[in-house]
């Protein structure tokens, strides 16, 4: 598997984007990746949803698309709080850690939740890409999602059936910008959502919810129960496409005004 965004993948990106975000000479967005509640480490080097992995399980691509599309990329390698949240405009947390995958996982905290609450009112845009259970940390996670209206329910949907491929690709989108020219997204043993009011539904597959929005304050959330865009699934179906269109959504609102606009 190559490691790096292939040009063809760069070249869809770049058709896709009418107007790149870093254009106009304005300050890049910075997308945050937690570093810090996700802290795997394997052979002495990140491991598992980081934008320094290169293998299969890695972001590395996944922030190649983020740099094409105009933004910037960073790690944020402490808990959260309102001097670290303070230097990114997106902040992603992807499956905290079980004691499982790291000997002393790192629980998101009241006071971390609390910092990201207030951050997201002031305008923060927040991303949370959580799994299936046995593979996620869900009390704690649990806690933030929460405070916005959104549950990741500790279950395993759409595990990979050899003889249902259909069971792995995700179909039927509703009319909305992000969901623009995709046709099918390739998740598997994924956990589901529930949700309720100030957060809503954004993506139901077979009666089941799969990504869901909050508007809170200033900022928004969005949500999905599986960390999705790692190397080895970016490529597949129209993942990349429907990552192309998030994130430049997510970027847009972040350089936006007035936040108010559908996904």
């Amino acid at each position: 598997m190559k490691t790096r965004l292939p040009m063809l993948l760069a070249g869809l990106v770049l058709l896709l984007v009418a107007a790149p975000a870093g254009a106009n000479g304005a300050e890049k967005v910075v997308v945050g990746l937690d570093r810090y509640y996700n802290n795997e480490i394997r052979d002495g080097r990140p491991y598992h949803y980081a934008w320094e992995d290169t293998r299969s399980y890695g972001y590395s691509q996944l922030g190649d698309l983020i740099r094409v599309l105009g933004a910037k990329t960073t790690s944020v390698r402490g808990p959260a709080s309102k001097k670290s949240l303070d230097k990114v405009d997106i902040y992603i947390i992807v499956d905290p850690d079980t004691p499982k995958e790291t000997k002393e996982p790192n629980y998101i905290q009241d006071d971390a939740i609390d910092a990201i609450v207030a951050w997201v009112k002031g305008g923060g845009v927040l991303m949370l890409m959580h799994n299936d259970k046995g593979n996620a940390e869900f009390e704690h996670m649990n806690k933030l999602a929460n405070r916005f209206g959104i549950t990741f329910n500790e279950d395993t949907c759409h595990s990979v059936d050899a003889a249902d491929s259909q069971k792995m690709q995700m179909h039927s989108f509703p009319d909305r910008p992000i969901f623009k020219d995709v046709k099918k997204l390739y998740m598997y043993a994924i956990c589901t959502l529930s949700v309720k009011q100030p957060a809503k539904e954004l993506y139901n597959f077979r009666g089941k919810t799969i990504m869901a929005t909050c508007r809170y304050g200033k900022g928004m959330v969005f949500a999905v129960g599986d960390p999705w865009g790692y190397n080895e699934y970016l490529p597949d179906e129209d993942n990349i496409r429907c990552l192309s269109n998030l994130f430049r959504w997510l970027i847009t609102e972040v350089k936006s005004v007035e936040r108010g606009s559908p996904p």
